[in-house]
């Protein structure tokens, strides 16, 4: 019969718990160690051999791993609450029956605290656990041995050492002779004893050496682990890397091409000016880019000015400008008109280089030949138009009767109808 039962749930910490039994297994022997049905004898009642093993057992380890706690079933029921639960069972009978219990909190785990547990096994959250860690699991499961040789009275050779001295003096009595003496004096205690302890000793060191080796596996492997993970990680950074500068360029790209894309009418960005009139829109939180798209989708603006406060304005008329070195302003003409699209049937013509001797009825501050032409096109009183791009701001000019004209070399006019 196993004097060590190890309780633990499949789910939760069935490999943990295969480790911690084999080296158990080493230490105290194989058959002194229960830990699952594969150990009950077949055709044997499971409940009442359960039952004679957790009565008969010394000490009690409870295997708790990070979901022993909440483990649920099918239904989603916390099977520690069940009553057919035998994890819980076990470790009740244990409990009930003052068997020396040490819970063995595995993978992490904390220990449960009694509210946490069903009213049979809150006495366990007052045992004293011990911690199992992966990374150091040949040492602490050697600190585990100790505390279970101690629990169980000392080891096998300490009670083969209490037995040696009643065995060595009742050969002696039994003998009757000087001789029978001589032939037991080799197997008395001065000698048998050192030479148990001498082996155990051997096979302490050999145990040693073995768990160092297999920690120095396991630490090599985990850097491996670690420098995988590592490389791995640093391959997803720099993807992210290309990945956000391509999206940046994409983002560039696709601004370029609404910005190539603008209405016929034309669309200019001045820098380093600001707007005389009064904005009809103001639009927070903007980009420059932002800022032109809501002039250009809105049929009342005219021009925008854009503030690096990332504050937008628009403006439903033209408006002059004045030196300013933090501001953008934007001219805009939206949705062409077909007579913008297609010069009227009287005909349109742009005359470079010559200025008009009469008088305008129209001046247009900051205009582009295109808006200047535009606003002819659009305006029946219109007969021809003046545009000068040399002069700040630009301006355009509107008549309302064709004059003659005389050689200048920085104005265009449009001759209308």
């Amino acid at each position: 019969m196993g004097l060590i039962f190890i309780n633990y749930r499949r789910e939760d910490s069935s490999s943990t718990a295969g480790r911690l039994h084999d080296r158990l297994a080493l230490a105290f022997g194989r058959e002194t160690i229960f830990m699952d049905v594969d150990h009950i004898p077949a055709g044997v009642d499971f409940v009442e051999h359960l039952n004679s093993i957790v009565a008969a057992c010394k000490v009690f380890l409870v295997v708790i791993g990070p979901n022993w706690l909440n483990a649920k079933d099918e239904a989603g029921q916390r099977r520690l609450e069940k009553p057919d639960d035998w994890v819980a069972v076990e470790i009740e009978g244990a409990l009930v029956r003052k068997i020396r219990v040490i819970p063995v909190l595995v993978d992490g785990a904390d220990m449960p605290k009694p509210s946490e547990l069903p009213a049979s096994l809150k006495p366990l959250a007052r045992r004293q656990g011990v911690e199992v860690r992966h990374k150091h699991f040949g040492r602490d499961a050697d600190a585990l041995i100790e505390k279970v040789r101690d629990a169980l009275g000392g080891s096998v050779w300490r009670q083969f050492r209490k037995m040696a001295v009643p065995i060595a003096i009742a050969a002696l009595l039994l003998g009757g002779s000087i001789a029978l003496f001589r032939i037991w004096a080799p197997f008395t205690i001065e000698t048998i004893v050192p030479r148990e302890v001498q082996a155990a000793a051997n096979a302490e060191a050999a145990e040693q050496q073995r768990v160092a080796a297999a920690k120095a596996k396991e630490e090599r492997r985990a850097k491996a682990a670690a420098e995988a993970e590592a490389k791995r990680e640093s391959q997803e950074a720099e993807q992210q890397r290309l990945a956000a500068a391509k999206a940046e360029e994409e983002r560039k790209t696709t601004q370029e091409a609404q910005l190539a894309g603008l209405p016929a009418a034309g669309f200019s960005i001045i820098n380093d000016v600001g707007v005389e009139g009064e904005d009809y829109l103001r639009i927070g939180d903007a980009t420059v880019e932002s800022c032109s798209s809501a002039c250009i989708k809105d049929a009342q603006c005219k021009m925008f000015a854009y503030w690096p406060t990332r504050v937008c304005y628009l403006f439903d008329k033209n408006f002059g400008t004045y030196p300013q070195a933090t501001s953008q302003v934007g001219l805009v003409r939206v949705s062409p008109t077909p007579a913008q699209q297609r010069p009227p049937a009287a005909g349109f013509s742009i005359i470079k280089n010559v200025a008009v001797n009469g008088d305008d009825y129209l001046r247009i501050r900051n205009a582009t030949v295109e808006s200047c032409s535009s606003a002819c096109v659009e305006d029946a009183q219109c007969k021809m138009f003046a545009y000068w791009a040399t002069v700040t701001p630009r301006v355009c000019y509107l008549f309302d009767k064709k004059f003659g004209t005389y050689p200048q070399a920085t104005s265009q006019v449009g001759l209308v109808r």
